[in-house]
């Protein structure tokens, strides 16, 4: 993986995002890479929707609601409604893709003053 400038980085996980900086629409879409390791189950609960696609390794996903325990690999897709509540794991490590939708100006918790600039140029 590179280092990224304004990745967040904890025990068991790591966050990459970009923020639009539109202002003038009411645009509710960020994208960016999570990376998870092994170790203590991370909780999460939903108050946007979100979608990640598992682009390595594995990641492990408890519905709280239901008990019911998600195994995805490469090549997965998981998507969260408002109001889920799971628990991220790994035996290992995984990595993925993910999209929410939440208001452009609301920064993700755990990302406030980390997002990637934008521009009008493209970087690719």
């Amino acid at each position: 993986m590179c280092e990224c400038p304004y990745l967040l980085r904890t025990d068991t996980y790591h966050l990459r995002s970009i923020r639009t900086k539109t202002s003038d629409s009411p645009s509710y879409f960020t994208s960016g890479f999570y990376k998870i390791t092994k170790g203590p189950a991370r909780p999460a609960h939903y108050n946007f929707e979100e979608t990640k696609y598992v682009l390595s390794g594995q990641i492990d996903i408890l519905d709280v609601a239901t008990g019911i325990q998600h195994h995805l690999v490469s090549g997965d897709f998981a998507f969260f409604h408002v109001g889920s509540k799971v628990e991220f794991s790994t035996k290992s490590d995984g990595f993925a893709f993910y999209a929410v939708t939440r208001p452009v100006k609301t920064p993700h918790p755990n990302l406030q003053g980390r997002e990637g600039a934008t521009s009008s140029k493209s970087k690719l």
